[in-house]
């Protein structure tokens, strides 16, 4: 439970009780306490879907780009075009 909030912490699954955690120990987390706090309450889907997608781009290795990925996609289309030819 969200002290002094009597709900749950986190999403109906539990994924945000360490979201949370992390979240405030970001050193910009008093600076935009109130932003945060107004978004939990006026839309509490759209904050657990921020800190999912956090989550999820934190999951990813450190220098991964998608660019490798989508030229890797055109190469492959262009090696099959160049196989109709």
């Amino acid at each position: 439970v969200r002290p002094g909030s009597g709900r749950p912490e986190g999403g109906a699954d539990g994924s945000g009780v360490g979201a949370e955690a992390e979240l405030q120990a970001n050193p910009f987390y008093d600076r935009y306490r109130d932003k945060i706090q107004q978004l939990r309450r006026s839309d509490p889907a759209a904050f657990e879907s921020r800190l999912e997608k956090r989550s999820e781009f934190r999951k990813q290795p450190v220098g991964h780009s998608r660019q490798g990925d989508f030229i890797k996609c055109v190469e492959q289309k262009g090696g099959a075009q160049n196989k109709l030819v």
